[in-house]
């Protein structure tokens, strides 16, 4: 079953915001949306994605049975029918429509399928560096530093406020460990940290539906401290969206500043207050890092996806030792990222830790 992408067969609307959902109507600008509507039907789409404006699709319907016969045109909407009801049909939704809310709620959150889900995350963190101090031994005295996290857009483009995190809260940490308030007093620091965070790749003004002086298009950096693109295409690929000023969409020569550089300073400091006592980074991954900035800092790194801070310091302890493999490539600086092709998977190349590890795709450690 095909469904689009929203508002597609709306009207472009210049300068309205680069997440305003609409203006995708490329290449068939010039057509009305019931004629848009008619052409994607006949091009095998069931449904459409944000469309809540039935006397379009009547319309469409009404041109495509004077255009290519009524047969044909029930045929394919009803084709589009079949297919939408038969999900719906293999929910038992028709048969059995109403819930026993007693049998729902000894399956929706039951232990015995939270404990799946917990055995499924144990799997998935990545243990990239370990110079013999993982596991950790239980009852160990930790220092945990809190984060800083400055201002910057969430995916949909929503202005998040300047905030401290504290990684771990102190039930759950007491469960394995014995938090301290310095580095001096601890056996070992557990620095969390996250991927650098940006602008997501553009500036705009979305309150003002304006672009700013600095508007445009942005390195996506993988790195914390500020980033430059000058190997970046001098010429982009694509451009030319009715929204955008121009039809080159390179960023060359544009600086990004992460949102959380800070997380960097956070190994570098706990390396220094800790002497020759462990330092283990945790990084959470919502995409690729540059990791050599504190690699060279860290005695242990393990990488996560978004399990919970539970498994964490499972797998910290040992009572869940680390089973995890790369799912992408760590790059080993910004240029390569830049000049890989795009179309291309393997042809980042892999950073390289002070251990001799190469963060390659599948790559992971074990204890054993």
């Amino acid at each position: 079953m095909i469904c689009t992408d929203w508002g597609i067969v709306r009207d472009k609307t210049p300068h309205v915001g680069m997440y305003v959902l609409g203006g995708k109507c490329h290449g068939v600008e010039d057509l009305p949306a019931e004629e848009r509507i008619l052409k994607l039907l006949r091009n095998g789409v069931n449904q459409f994605g944000g469309l809540d404006e039935r006397e379009k699709v009547d319309l469409a319907y009404r041109i495509g049975c004077e255009r290519y016969g009524k047969e044909a045109m029930d045929a394919l909407l009803s084709l589009s029918a079949y297919k939408l009801l038969l999900n719906l049909f293999r929910l038992g939704l028709f048969e059995n429509p109403y819930l026993d809310v007693e049998e729902s709620k000894a399956i929706v959150g039951s232990r015995e399928l939270v404990l799946k889900g917990v055995e499924a995350q144990k799997k998935s963190p990545v243990l990239l560096k370990n110079k013999g101090v993982l596991p950790l031994k239980k009852g160990s005295k930790v220092y945990v530093p809190t984060r800083h996290v400055e201002s910057h857009y969430s995916f949909v483009r929503m202005k998040t406020k300047p905030q401290d995190i504290d990684p771990v809260p102190d039930a759950l940490l007491g469960r394995h460990f014995t938090r301290v308030a310095t580095p001096e007093e601890a056996d070992a620091a557990l620095v969390f940290v996250a991927s650098p965070r940006g602008r997501n790749g553009y500036e705009f003004d979305m309150m003002n539906r304006a672009p700013q002086p600095e508007a445009g298009y942005y390195p996506i950096s993988l790195q914390y401290r500020p980033y430059t693109a000058e190997h970046a295409r001098k010429v982009s690929l694509a451009g030319g969206d009715p929204r955008e000023e121009s039809m080159n969409r390179s960023y060359r020569g544009k600086t990004e500043v992460s949102a959380n550089e800070s997380d960097l300073d956070l190994v570098l400091e706990a390396r220094r207050r800790m002497g020759g006592k462990p330092v283990i980074v945790v990084v959470r991954m919502d995409k690729p890092a540059v990791v050599r900035e504190f690699e060279p800092s860290a005695d242990a790194i393990l990488a996560d996806f978004g399990v919970s801070r539970s498994v964490i310091l499972d797998v910290l302890t040992g009572d869940a030792p680390p089973q995890g493999k790369l799912p992408v490539i760590l790059p080993a600086d910004m240029e390569t990222v830049e000049t890989h092709c795009e179309d291309l998977v393997t042809d980042i190349l892999p950073y390289t830790d002070s251990e001799g590890n190469t963060y390659a795709l599948g790559f992971g450690l074990q204890y054993e």
